[in-house]
């Protein structure tokens, strides 16, 4: 049970958490990682973009590259990003504070994993692409339903933007159990597996000084 609640803790985060993660993205901005740069556009393409007939569950056989920063994995979802931030209602501090930190916990959570195995998004990066598209989903929905019917407008309006930060959180969540139930990320020999509810895949990679990772 410890694991599980560290494990969710770990994507929702906390303000004191926020605040930590908000130095570590800063941190990254000063970095360059040679990994970056071997990426070609048409991989970087189906990371943004997917592609279910090329790159998908199983095997991987050339792997993954595993120290690809999580906030660049982010970065190439922008038009999702920008749904999420205008949909939100909040400014840029408290975006920053409250919803930046969470996403990018997702994506380290979730690296380059696809979403399922034989059905949807089960390309490379499938499962940060449909979270993200679902916390979108879900987000349009809670801007239009009306939470809260039978309360006082004034405490309703107070809680629309609780309800728009849920809706984002659940999004994201709804299919978070896969790399834990679904998914066995290892090392090229299978010798190493990583687990998921005590550290994110490039912690995981670099404490094994492991260049990539695959599925199995």
């Amino acid at each position: 049970m410890k694991r599980i609640t560290n494990f969710l803790l770990g994507i929702l985060g906390s303000a004191k958490r926020a605040d930590a993660k908000l130095g570590q993205l800063s941190a990254l901005k000063l970095q360059n990682h040679p990994a970056l740069q071997n990426l070609p556009d048409h991989v970087l393409a189906k990371l943004r973009d997917g592609d279910e007939s090329v790159m998908r569950y199983p095997p991987f056989n050339e792997g993954c590259p595993a120290f690809i920063p999580s906030a660049y994995l982010l970065g190439l979802h922008d038009d999702k990003l920008r749904m999420i931030k205008g949909g939100v209602g909040f400014d840029e501090p408290d975006y920053l504070r409250w919803i930046y930190p969470m996403l990018v916990n997702y994506a380290d959570l979730v690296h380059m994993l696809p979403a399922s195995e034989h059905h949807h998004h089960r390309g490379l990066g499938g499962l940060l692409r449909h979270g993200l598209e679902v916390a979108v989903n879900a987000l349009s929905y809670a801007q239009t339903e009306v939470f809260d019917a039978r309360d006082l407008p004034s405490r309703r309006d107070k809680r629309a933007t609780v309800w728009r930060v849920a809706a984002i959180a659940a999004g994201l969540m709804h299919d978070v159990g896969k790399v834990i139930t679904a998914l066995k990320v290892v090392s090229s020999d299978g010798a190493l597996q990583w687990q998921p509810a005590i550290r994110t895949i490039p912690q995981w990679a670099e404490s094994n000084q492991l260049e990539r990772y695959f599925l199995r």
